[in-house]
């Protein structure tokens, strides 16, 4: 088992390639298993499983919010069982953040 969080210094941390499948002793950051076009390194920046293509995820849940739409998508296999919510809207408005 390597010893360093990154033994091979390809940006992903060892543990995250040893329980996804890759080989934490080879520079395999741009490797792409599941042939989606998505890099091994960018499927751990989006918290994805390198062996899941896109069209392999649930599908995608609308629900109404307000004016707007919630699209929700569950990624399987996720880093922290990653929930995303995009909202979208028909008007172009004007962007408040987050309190």
């Amino acid at each position: 088992m390597p010893i360093s969080s990154d033994t091979d210094s390809d940006g992903m941390p060892d543990i995250w390639e040893v329980d996804n499948s890759l080989n934490p002793l080879a520079d395999d950051a741009s490797g792409d298993p599941d042939g989606d076009g998505v890099s091994n390194l960018g499927e751990y920046n989006a918290a994805t499983d390198p062996h899941i293509a896109p069209q392999e995820y649930s599908k995608v849940t609308p629900k109404p919010f307000g004016a707007l739409l919630d699209l929700t998508l569950l990624l399987p296999k996720s880093a922290h069982d990653t929930i995303y919510h995009f909202l979208v809207a028909e008007v172009v408005f004007e962007w408040s953040g987050f309190a």
